[in-house]
């Protein structure tokens, strides 16, 4: 029969019951490590940052300069079998990748959060806390490069939280040059920062950011479609053919395969190899303004600007430059004219001519007969009030063609132009 080893002398009653406790522990845990630091969740939190940061680089070896962090990563890291702090250089361990994989090719299957707790206690506990667990699980998912799934959708989890549910999957890669592509229409098209280094956690975070987006502008291009189509027709622009509409066809299209794609491969391949039906600078700006452009279209004063556009008496002229001005505008791609400032003038100048009431129509003295006292025919006489300068760009053309069509005719020319005091005219 043995006993247990006695208390030193002079050691008090709680010193000999923890050294029982600490006893009993590595009975029941035998494989538990000795760790160097406390295990508190930000020093944790920590841990899982540098490996997964280390999983990216070459021979998964990540440079350390903090030496607080070498500290957490040596007291932890290393007893855990994650990886080892050297003087500068943290290097993952294989010692969780391999051991996983051996204890999955024995059982078969999906590979579960809950399977992998038990795998971590195999062949010996080791007494793990369920926050250590997660931070086992986790790093072996990054270096494995296995992604979360909970019920065919991505999962998120945390040091904090990680359901015992959620199954570690291998993700399928698209090549390089898609990915590459993929990476590079999702900045410029939709605004995101995928992570260059193809990875599956960073395929399924792509795909999932795409998916949202699609989602969410689908409503805004659909309805910007039907708004923009009833106007054209109102101006005289062709739908089918007018560089704006056939872009948001384009956008809405793209959209509309993203939020359709079944998995996280097919997202990036949809992305990748999409058919831009104009270029790739009229469909991010389309998808950029879409909403915006939807929610100032409700407030515009369209009856006012078409009543402006339809004026055929003495503000013909410029009722015509309006509008061309609009068709024009509702024709060309956002990029090339930016639709709300140029219908939030339009609105402004329709108001202004619409308000035009009391000019009276240009007079036009065509004698009955004979010559005026002169000895001269009066041929026609017009007089305009202060008109915009750009409105008066038509009337001098149509004078032109009047001058060059009466030979022989003579011409009397007045005009005063004026602008307001540090103003830039318009």
């Amino acid at each position: 029969m043995t006993f247990p080893p006695q208390p030193p002398v002079g050691a008090t009653l709680k010193d000999a019951f923890e050294a029982l406790l600490d006893r009993v522990f590595e009975h029941r845990f035998p494989a538990h490590p000795l760790f160097e630091q406390e295990l508190k969740i930000p020093a944790l939190r920590q841990v899982l940052d540098q490996v997964q940061k280390a999983t990216a680089e070459p021979e998964q070896r990540l440079q350390i300069d903090n030496l607080s962090v070498r500290r957490i990563l040596a007291g932890i890291a290393g007893p855990l079998k994650l990886g080892t702090m050297g003087q500068t250089h943290f290097v993952l361990a294989p010692d969780w990748a391999d051991h996983f994989a051996r204890m999955y090719a024995r059982a078969g299957g999906s590979m579960t959060v809950a399977q992998l707790r038990d795998w971590i206690d195999a062949p010996k506990p080791m007494g793990l806390t369920y926050e250590v667990q997660n931070l086992v699980i986790l790093g072996f998912a990054a270096q494995a490069d296995r992604t979360l799934d909970r019920s065919g959708t991505p999962a998120t989890a945390s040091i904090d939280r990680l359901d015992d549910q959620i199954e570690l999957r291998d993700q399928p890669l698209p090549d390089e040059a898609a990915w590459a592509r993929a990476r590079e229409r999702a900045a410029s098209l939709f605004g995101l920062t995928p992570n260059e280094v193809r990875k599956g956690a960073h395929v399924v975070q792509l795909a999932k950011e795409l998916s949202e987006k699609a989602t969410a502008a689908r409503p805004s291009l659909s309805g910007l479609a039907n708004t923009l189509r009833a106007r054209m027709e109102r101006f005289g622009v062709a739908v089918d053919t007018a560089p704006r509409m056939t872009t948001l066809r384009s956008a809405s299209a793209l959209v509309g395969a993203l939020a359709a794609a079944t998995d996280a491969l097919a997202t990036i391949d949809v992305l990748a190899s999409a058919e831009l039906l104009t270029s790739g600078a009229a469909v991010a700006r389309s998808l950029g303004s879409a909403a915006a452009l939807n929610s100032y279209f409700a407030n515009v004063q369209w009856d006012a600007i078409e009543a402006a556009a339809s004026l055929r008496d003495h503000r013909v002229a410029a009722a015509e430059a309006l509008r061309t001005r609009v068709a024009e505008a509702l024709a060309a791609d956002e990029h090339v004219i930016g639709l709300r400032s140029a219908v939030q003038d339009a609105q402004s100048r329709a108001i202004r001519l619409l308000a035009d009431t009391g000019r009276p129509p240009p007079p036009e003295h065509r004698p009955e007969q004979g010559p005026s006292p002169s000895g001269e025919m009066l041929l026609e006489e017009r007089s305009f009030g202060p008109i915009v300068a750009t409105e008066a760009v038509p009337l001098l053309d149509e004078l032109r063609r009047r001058v060059l069509a009466e030979q022989g005719a003579k011409l009397t020319i007045g005009w005063r132009l004026t602008r307001p005091v540090g103003g830039a005219g318009g």
